[in-house]
């Protein structure tokens, strides 16, 4: 792959894999996890803890805005749980509009706008940079720490782009793969010139490295919203607990896209 980087034509470009629980999200459509049922509330609840953690007290203006944006622009967004069972960790993987999938570059312009995180990703724009990585890969591999994995890859990438959070310490050693792949030039350029737009904006109120949600913003965890007292509920009333969990059983008549913009704090 190295010796088709270069030349002004193509570059390597690496992601992390992050491995959890699955989520995608559409303001008129159902939400769907790999559990087989909807947990529209789930998505929800995780939007909110997100939002009430990178924009404070503007959270729930800024989310109503945003699912107004989901809406009008018919974009749909998965999300990956990466703490086991519903973690609290959740991160952008893809964002699609009508069919379109977005690029890299268009995704962490979508992320940056709205302060979502998303995964740590590098581009490295020369055959010797691109070289640099494989030789390193194995002992990359073998590093317990995301951190250094991370500060690694930083040192040798032409170009490091992260997400809102820093995903080394949020997920400490949960970083095993990544995925390379080759791209155009191009996105080496719309890459940077993102990155210069929209910079790293900083955490507004509260800390998103912490891991006790409930005490950061007084929100249910999405371990709650999805704890079952029964596990022999069918899907309509583990949809009901999980509404109800998240408090969103009394505004159930207005619709699923006004449920986000009227919840409270």
């Amino acid at each position: 792959m190295a010796d088709w980087v270069g030349k002004d034509t193509c570059i390597l470009e690496i992601k992390q894999i992050v491995s959890g629980s699955a989520l995608l999200y559409s303001v008129n459509q159902d939400v769907h996890t790999p559990f087989g049922y909807s947990y529209k509330s789930l998505c929800m609840q995780v939007l909110r803890n997100l939002f009430h953690k990178s924009w404070g007290e503007d959270a729930e203006r800024i989310l109503g805005e945003f699912n107004d944006f989901l809406e009008n622009n018919a974009i749909s967004i998965s999300m990956e749980l990466v703490d086991p069972m519903f973690g609290q960790n959740a991160l952008i993987t893809a964002v699609t509009e009508n069919i379109k999938f977005y690029s890299t570059p268009d995704l962490l312009k979508f992320c940056r706008k709205w302060r979502l995180p998303t995964i740590n990703v590098w581009q490295f724009s020369t055959r010797e940079s691109a070289s640099s990585f494989f030789a390193a890969y194995e002992t990359i591999s073998e590093e317990e720490n995301a951190s250094s994995i991370f500060q690694t890859l930083d040192m040798m990438a032409d170009v490091s782009a992260k997400g809102y959070n820093d995903q080394g310490k949020v997920q400490n050693s949960q970083t095993k793969c990544f995925t390379a792949k080759i791209v155009s030039f191009e996105s080496l350029k719309e890459m940077e010139a993102v990155l210069k737009k929209y910079p790293h904006p900083p955490s507004n109120k509260v800390s998103i490295e912490k891991e006790s949600e409930e005490d950061d913003i007084g929100l249910p965890t999405t371990r709650e919203v999805v704890h079952l007292p029964d596990k022999s509920f069918d899907e309509e009333k583990k949809t009901q607990f999980t509404d109800e969990q998240a408090g969103l059983h009394e505004t159930k008549k207005l619709g699923i896209p006004h449920l986000i913009r009227i919840m409270k704090s």
